[in-house]
Order: structure tokens, then C-alpha cells, then sequence
């Protein structure tokens, strides 16, 4: 059974599927063009390979272009077969890989190799449909604890103070995810965010913070009680979703260790791109393709990360 039918691509095997800058390249202009080469300027599909260059010319609107132009790797310096390198590594790496260790892997520099993640980060941003039937509801606090602080760097007295809360819906059986960081935990930011990604008239299961309290209004809610030690009840339980804190914050203190407010939604993101689109029992060179082509919906500048 090969790659393509579900079997682990090895990185001897990815080196021999893509030997070369022009067999990536050939890999991303099949994903991109199924149907034939097209103008992303224009739309014309009149267009002339570029000899020995790997470059289209455009015979409507007379300019040349090629793969990277308008997708997430246009400016980028760094060869397509080694943001190919990135997205396969990206995909087994189950719990995430460092900036530190993608540079050793791709052979750049650390500076790049982040960079790099964040846009690929930024190529995870999740679909804008709504959750249905069946969704499990939680939040949780993401940061360092004050206490393994030096003293002198320690800037809050109560626990949750510095850290960032993240909003999770989880649909169930299989469906989207989604992790929103949000200000406050309050009411009525709890229920506008729920509205706004799960459809009314859902199921939804949540614990018994006061926050989800009038949840009833637009949804069928059901509550388990954590604070009497009760964690499932027939089909009541957020178990489903606890458990993607549980992979979020090995991936926060094992292999990122810290990441910044500012960054955290697409570090969110990633997570939950994961554990759905990015499952090991999809098939590697499904799960790269997939990556591939949400490359080709976004652009991420350094301006634009950084500013």
C-alpha cells in the first residue's frame, strides 16, 4: 500500500517523490492549475511556459508570473521544495515542531523558519461555517504560571492574571473545531461568540459555569456539574473538548513553551487544524495536498505579522 492510499511517507520517500526544485514546483502547479495553467492576474488560461525559467508568460494581460505569485509563498526567498519539506513535516510532527528545529531540518535560519510556521499557521484558519447538531463548549487559561517567574519578571499576584483565555467548541463525531481567544469570560462575550459559530437550535454540552447560564434561549443545553465530580452523565460530557486542552498545552509547554497574546490565535488555529484536517488516519500526501491548496488562499507579510 502506498503514500497516497493511507501508508507513513517516510523523508526518504518524500526526497524521492520530489528530488528536485522542479518536481516541487511541478507539484504545486498541478495542485494549484488541475485544468491547465491560468493567469492569477487575469483569469486567462492563454498562457506560454517561460524557457528555462520556471515562469508563465500571460499572452492576455502580457505579464509573467509563476506558482508563488498571489499565494502565501510570493516574496519568499526560500525554494518550493523545501516550503514542500515544510508542510510534509509540518503534518507528522503530531504536537507541532519549533522554529529551532525547522531550521535545522530545512537548513535555515531559525528567524526564517518562524516566519515560515506563521504563515503556514496562517493558511490554517478555519472554515466560516457554522457548528451544528451536537457541539461540546469550554474555555480555558493559556500561559505561564507568575510562580516559575524570576521575581523580579513576576507582573501579576492572582494566577490567571497574564495568561489568555481561549474560547473551544468542539462538534461531535468527527467535526470542526474551533479556538477563539477572547478578552473576558464574562456572560455575555461567552454567549455572542457561541452565537456567532454555532448555529441556533444546536445540542450543546457545556460545564456548569455561570457564563453558559441562558445558553437555553438559543440552544438545546444540557450542563455537567465538574464542581460535584460529575464528568459524564449518559450523553452529557465535555470530554471531547478537555480533551484539546490537553494537546494545546503539551504543545505550549513541550515543544513551543511559550507563545505571545499577539501570535496566540494562529498557534490556535493550528491545534485545531490538527486534530481535524490534519488526522493520522488521513493519508500523508492527502493531508499535504489539502495544506497546499490552503496556500494558495491567503498571503502573510512580515509587515504584516509584525507590525
Amino acid at each position: 500500500m502506498d503514500a497516497e492510499n493511507g501508508r507513513h511517507l517516510s523523508a526518504f520517500e518524500f526526497f524521492e517523490k520530489f528530488p528536485d526544485e522542479a518536481s516541487a514546483i511541478a507539484y504545486f502547479e498541478e495542485v494549484r492549475w488541475p485544468y491547465g495553467v491560468i493567469c492569477p492576474r487575469c483569469n486567462s488560461d492563454r498562457t506560454t511556459p517561460v524557457k528555462n525559467r520556471p515562469r508563465h508568460h500571460c499572452n492576455g494581460c502580457g505579464r509573467q508570473f509563476s506558482v508563488r505569485t498571489g499565494i502565501l509563498l510570493e516574496n519568499s526567498r526560500i525554494p518550493v521544495r523545501k516550503w514542500l519539506y515544510a508542510i510534509y513535516i509540518f503534518q507528522i510532527h503530531r504536537k507541532g515542531i519549533s522554529s529551532v528545529q525547522l531550521g535545522k531540518e530545512l537548513g535555515i535560519s531559525q528567524h526564517s523558519a518562524w516566519f515560515m510556521l506563521h504563515r503556514l499557521r496562517e493558511a490554517m484558519i478555519p472554515d466560516l461555517e457554522q457548528l451544528k447538531s451536537e457541539v461540546e463548549i469550554d474555555e480555558a487559561w493559556v500561559g505561564g504560571l507568575e510562580k516559575n517567574k524570576h521575581s523580579k519578571k513576576r507582573l501579576y499576584k492572582k494566577w490567571v492574571e497574564g495568561k489568555q483565555i481561549v474560547l473551544g467548541m468542539r462538534q461531535r463525531d468527527g467535526g470542526p473545531i474551533v479556538l477563539r481567544p477572547i478578552p473576558t469570560n464574562t456572560q455575555e462575550m461567552l454567549i455572542n461568540d457561541i452565537l456567532l459559530s454555532v448555529k441556533e437550535g444546536s445540542v450543546i454540552y457545556t460545564d456548569e459555569f455561570v457564563g453558559y447560564f441562558n445558553l437555553g434561549e438559543h440552544y438545546d443545553h444540557f450542563v455537567i456539574n465538574h464542581q460535584k465530580g460529575e464528568y459524564v452523565n449518559e450523553h452529557i460530557t465535555t470530554n471531547s473538548i478537555e480533551s484539546v486542552w490537553a494537546i494545546l498545552k503539551r504543545a505550549h509547554k513541550g515543544i513551543y513553551h511559550q507563545w505571545s497574546k499577539k501570535h496566540g490565535h494562529r498557534y490556535y488555529n493550528e491545534i485545531a487544524y490538527r486534530l481535524t484536517e490534519g488526522r493520522v488516519d488521513i493519508p500523508i500526501m492527502v493531508r499535504i495536498r489539502k495544506l497546499t491548496q490552503k496556500t494558495f488562499e491567503v498571503q502573510l507579510t512580515y509587515k504584516e505579522l509584525t507590525k
